[in-house]
């Protein structure tokens, strides 16, 4: 689900994947068939713009909500699916992978993603960020082994680690904090995590530990 810029509820379903218009006391309105079997996110991206991500093999889809231009798309290219996004001042960063995983960035204008980091598990599930005094700040959770990573300058650091989990959503505070959602094979919530952001020249200075909630 998202809101989009012009005030509408959109809705996404799977297999087929498509994505629908919501609004109150009228029918449901298809907006766009992706021809894909998921919608993996919604973006909105201005007052008359939608981004979709696909999987598999699929791609971002930037879709016109006036429905007066056709639906431009960029593949993902070598990674196998996308499974989660975030826009950052005009700036679409995806997260998924196959092989592994993946966090591509994809400028506005531009016709192909670039990947910005990878890491030895399978796929980046989950990823959120916004404007930085240094640049885009971007917080990314693991599939695999409950990690969550920071990405800053250019750098991908491991944050936190849980025990093996998936790391289903994120949401950032206003006061900095990151705020993960894990779940571990059998669908229970992760037992905790411990500080893994521990470089030769800062250890734990300035960083607290995360606490399950």
């Amino acid at each position: 689900l998202a809101r989009g810029g012009d005030g509408s509820v959109y809705a996404a379903t799977a297999n087929p994947g498509r994505i629908w218009r919501v609004r109150e006391g009228r029918e449901p309105e298809l907006v766009a068939d992706l021809k894909k079997p998921l919608v993996t996110a919604l973006l909105p991206s201005g007052p008359r713009e939608l981004v979709a991500l696909s999987a598999p093999d699929g791609g971002a889809h930037f879709l016109d909500l006036a429905g007066k231009a056709p639906a431009r798309v960029v593949e993902a290219g070598a990674v196998k699916a996308l499974l989660g996004g975030t826009l950052v001042d005009g700036t679409l960063y995806a997260v998924g992978g196959g092989d592994e995983g993946a966090l591509l960035r994809l400028a506005p204008g531009a016709s192909a993603f670039e990947t910005v980091a990878t890491v030895n598990e399978s796929y980046l599930r989950s990823v959120v960020g916004r404007a930085g005094r240094g640049g885009p700040f971007l917080v990314a959770g693991g599939a695999d082994e409950g990690v969550v990573y920071r990405w800053e300058s250019g750098r991908l650091r491991a944050l936190v680690d849980a025990a093996p989990s998936e790391v289903t959503a994120l949401a950032l505070a206003e006061g900095g904090e990151a705020f993960a959602a894990l779940v571990d094979a059998d669908g229970k919530l992760s037992d905790g995590a411990t500080d893994r952001d521990k470089g030769p020249d800062e250890g734990h200075k300035g960083k607290t530990k995360a606490r399950k909630v």
